[in-house]
């Protein structure tokens, strides 16, 4: 397999796997359905919806959102900094997430 392939095969993306992760309305993410169910108890972080996981609307701040999100990173099992975005990034599209804080 080449290098390319194996990458593509690591980065598939399922959407119907996923919830989009927002920010004041936007889009900045994803988050697995399945690790919903663990920040059931972060409503100080986030509100949990039948489409959606929004950030708090209290966390309007990136630092803020960055010590919120430092107590609930330990209880999940996967963090993405890149994968599929980063493929994305190197097309030269734009990012959710990096757009998100350019205007914040």
């Amino acid at each position: 397999m080449s290098y390319f392939r194996h990458v593509e095969a690591c980065n598939r993306f399922e959407p119907e796997r996923f919830l989009p992760l927002r920010l004041a309305g936007r889009r900045v993410g994803f988050i697995r359905r399945d690790t919903v169910a663990a920040l059931a108890d972060e409503r100080a972080v986030f509100t949990l919806g039948a489409h959606s996981v929004d950030f708090a609307e209290t966390l309007t701040e990136p630092a803020i959102r960055t010590q919120a999100l430092a107590g609930v990173v330990d209880r999940l099992t996967y963090v993405s900094t890149a994968g599929g975005a980063f493929l994305e990034w190197l097309e030269g599209k734009a990012l959710p997430g990096v757009e998100v804080l350019k205007v914040a």
